[in-house]
């Protein structure tokens, strides 16, 4: 018989509602891989919570009343991160250290709104402008959401296959 401490309870929890966040963020990595055509995703919980980063992920979910229990649907996610990259300003390679990155942005209903306000409460959050960011294999559906919402319409496409939309970054 296993007595309920205060402990005991918390521990349960934590375990039950990272167990519950792990489905999700597997789920919806797997769904984003094949929305850009991977072979792998590229976003799982053990490359999240590996010791060798310190990336956040931003998780939205919409709440429902489906028979008189409350329910949470998830609706995407967005993948931050700082990574070491070298980037091409046009005269020389650049080193950057700790450059913020979007790592992997999916929205699984598109055309609602969600991206914007997702990407938006992330911009706030992290208290940095979208051309500030590098981008990591953007698809035509990213570049064409940073073009409609930020003006981002002149991609600079790096050797390493991030994206940069300004030079500006370099002074970050």
């Amino acid at each position: 018989m296993m007595n309920f401490t205060f402990q005991n309870s918390f521990q349960l929890m934590f375990g039950v509602c990272r167990t519950f966040l792990s489905e999700i963020i597997d789920r919806l990595g797997e769904e984003s891989s094949k929305a850009q055509k991977l072979q792998i995703p590229i976003t799982t919980t053990s490359k999240f919570t590996a010791n060798t980063n310190d990336d956040l992920i931003y998780l939205m979910f919409t709440r429902s009343n489906v028979s008189k229990q409350s329910r949470f649907k998830e609706i995407g996610f967005i993948r931050f991160g700082k990574r070491d990259l070298y980037f091409d300003d046009g005269t020389s390679l650049k080193h950057l250290v700790n450059c913020p990155s979007i790592l992997d942005f999916y929205i699984r209903f598109k055309r609602n709104g969600f991206g914007k306000i997702l990407f938006d409460l992330m911009l706030k959050r992290l208290a940095i402008h979208p051309k500030l960011l590098a981008y990591d294999r953007p698809s035509f559906s990213m570049l064409s959401f940073l073009r409609h919402h930020y003006s981002l319409d002149q991609p600079i496409w790096q050797h390493n296959h991030f994206v940069i939309f300004s030079n500006d970054i370099f002074s970050f």
